[in-house]
């Protein structure tokens, strides 16, 4: 290797780096399979330069590495010199090892900055961290605002009532955690703290759980000559921020986003998933066929349904 391809490994213009589209994914890990090939990086090749033709690689793997508080410092990545894909289970344990890295850095780095105190003791202050795995769990029930119609507002609360504190030790047992409620929607996440775990497959047994759960209370309301009550699920996996303001928990993030939007695509009794969701599954879980979804301001997602009988 001569004195230029040398400088060109290790000091490749940020208009050249493959770790800048990095920065720009969603927070999420990104793998090129083919530089030569994607539309992002092969304009890199077409400049037709010998040194970077031969020096530059074919293949890269990058995860962001963001601290605790939520700010993008760099990536972690890896790359060939020769296209080839890499397993989910190795992509996620490149998002592991950026953790880990972030992790090892701001314990070990004194003066590190996680936020400015607010200046005004009266403005409510958000304590926030970052996690890069996690999934999501919005619930909704069909139908909800006609049956508020029809039913008294002490009873409307009753029914509600019974069905969240159902679904709170649900939650409890599957070892997630619940967000909030608003109106009729209820939602949890899993992975929070414990990023690193099976919580996609332990959200979605829990999804199936409350389905069984509002089945159960289905019958009690045919018995009292009451409608049936009807939900839907939505799960998406991905980076969120989780935090608390002075008295309550709370997530942010286009995760939580995407759940919603799963779940108000979805069918009624049905546990609507994301491909995230799905990758991060054991096989043994029954899905139906892959489809296209069309996600209202998000574009179009490869989802499934999960078999619950």
């Amino acid at each position: 290797m001569d004195i230029m391809e040398n400088v060109m490994l290790k000091e490749i213009p940020r208009e050249l780096s493959v770790c800048a589209h990095v920065l720009n994914n969603n927070s999420e890990s990104l793998v090129i399979n083919d530089l030569t090939k994607d539309e992002r990086t092969k304009h890199v090749f077409e400049l037709d330069n010998p040194i970077i033709n031969k020096s530059f690689p074919k293949f890269y793997a990058g995860s962001p590495i963001i601290t605790s508080n939520g700010y993008i410092l760099g990536s972690f990545c890896v790359f060939n010199s020769k296209p080839k894909s890499l397993e989910v289970s190795k992509i996620e344990g490149l998002r592991m090892l950026a953790d880990q890295f972030i992790d090892l850095y701001e314990s070990t780095k004194e003066d590190y900055d996680r936020g400015d105190a607010a200046s005004d003791q009266n403005v409510e202050k958000i304590n926030g961290q970052y996690f890069s795995s996690s999934t999501v769990l919005f619930c909704d029930f069909v139908g909800f605002t006609q049956k508020t119609e029809k039913m008294q507002p002490g009873e409307l609360i009753e029914i509600l009532d019974t069905f969240f504190n159902g679904f709170d030790k649900i939650i409890e047992r599957f070892e997630l955690k619940k967000v909030k409620t608003i109106g009729d929607a209820y939602m949890a996440i899993g992975g929070i703290p414990d990023l690193n775990s099976n919580h996609a497959e332990r959200t979605v047994l829990a999804a199936k759980e409350i389905f069984n759960f509002v089945k159960g209370i289905n019958f009690q309301q045919k018995a009292l000559g009451n409608d049936p009550w009807y939900a839907r699920i939505g799960i998406h996996s991905g980076p969120v921020i989780a935090g608390t303001t002075s008295s309550n928990f709370d997530i942010w993030g286009d995760t939580v986003n995407i759940a919603s939007r799963l779940e108000s695509s979805g069918e009624r009794m049905e546990i609507h998933i994301s491909e995230q969701v799905k990758v991060l599954l054991p096989p043994s879980m029954n899905l139906s066929d892959k489809k296209m979804t069309t996600l209202k301001g998000k574009g179009e997602f490869q989802t499934y349904f999960v078999n619950i009988e």
